[in-house]
């Protein structure tokens, strides 16, 4: 890709041991910490990063998050990371597309991710029509995930646990992690499928914010066979805060 045309980003690294779950592969959870991570780099390329939007009274919030696993990286592997900015969907989000290889070239992991401009003063929505200094590059031409990140549908979910947003949980907007909701999504399966089987996709819609000390209830629903559906209910705003679904490939 040319060094993804001259605008994305492209790293090398290898999987941590730490990031990894007890059957030495990386979790769901640090690879959707790693592509944020990597998305925030980028943006700071495109000088749209934290400090640059801060500095206007704006910052990025993550709202959906789609990716198909097409073999979860292990331990010690060097991984080849790739993401741009893609195009603005629903003149809402701006999307971003990341794509993962392993030491042979070959890609294991595509994602798509849509991104939200959010007011600091006023925690209200700017679209992009209202942002026009916000001109990000857009390389429509290259996608990784062809798939759009539509709302995603919870029904008759069960709880599974309550959590609370405690201090490790918050990062540096005041609210929980994004990465953290996905360690909530895959405790609420059953352990069995997480440790034994495989995951196809996981996709997280983040809903609204959860700030410190508030409590989530954890609720999770077999939608059909090796489909589940996880949602986050804040108790305290009395929201909702996540959707999501994960797919396991048949046995």
């Amino acid at each position: 890709m040319n060094r993804i045309e001259n605008v994305g980003l492209e790293v090398f690294e290898q999987v941590p041991s730490n990031d990894c779950d007890l059957t030495g592969r990386f979790t769901p959870a640090n690879v959707f910490k790693k592509m944020t991570e990597l998305a925030g780099i980028n943006a700071i390329q495109l000088e749209f990063g934290f400090e640059e939007m801060l500095a206007h009274d704006l910052y990025w919030v993550l709202s959906r998050l789609k990716v198909k696993f097409l073999r979860r990286p292990n331990a010690g592997e060097r991984l080849q990371w790739r993401t741009w900015p893609k195009t603005i969907q629903q003149k809402l989000f701006y999307v971003r597309d990341f794509e993962v290889l392993d030491e042979n070239q070959k890609v294991i992991m595509l994602a798509s991710s849509a991104w939200l401009v959010i007011h600091a003063t006023r925690r209200s929505l700017m679209p992009p029509n209202r942002l026009p200094g916000l001109d990000l590059p857009s390389l429509e031409h290259l996608v990784a995930l062809d798939e759009n990140l539509e709302k995603l549908l919870v029904t008759d979910a069960n709880e599974a646990f309550v959590m609370t947003a405690r201090y490790s949980y918050i990062d540096m907007l005041g609210h929980m992690n994004n990465a953290r909701y996905v360690d909530a999504i895959t405790d609420a399966v059953p352990f069995d499928l997480m440790s034994k089987r495989e995951l196809d996709w996981i996709q997280v819609n983040y809903d609204k914010e959860v700030r410190s000390g508030e409590r989530l209830s954890i609720r999770v629903a077999e939608l059909s066979e090796n489909l589940f559906g996880v949602e986050g209910f804040n108790l305290d705003s009395e929201q909702q805060a996540f959707t999501a679904r994960l797919k396991f490939l048949p046995e």
